[in-house]
């Protein structure tokens, strides 16, 4: 959980500047996402839906571009 919240906080903006606790839920949700083995899409999704319940803008590349670090680091750590 350590290096996904790591890895949120510097690949995906909203939590760059986020609080530990703020980290800590978005990992979550993103890590449950992982084990059940969404698709890419989902980790999207869901990135979109936490975008909008902090009150910000939408931003569909920058979510999808922290979905494809996420994934292949994910990916990378499973083999």
């Amino acid at each position: 959980m350590r290096e996904l919240r790591l890895l949120l906080a510097e690949s995906w903006a909203p939590l760059g500047a986020g609080t530990a606790r703020e980290r800590e839920a978005v990992g979550f949700r993103i890590a449950s996402l992982l084990g059940s083995r969404a698709p890419r899409s989902a980790i999207v999704e869901e990135l979109g839906r936490i975008r909008a319940e902090l009150g910000l803008w939408e931003a569909p590349h920058e979510d999808e571009r922290a979905a494809a670090a996420i994934a292949n680091w994910f990916e990378a750590i499973g083999e």
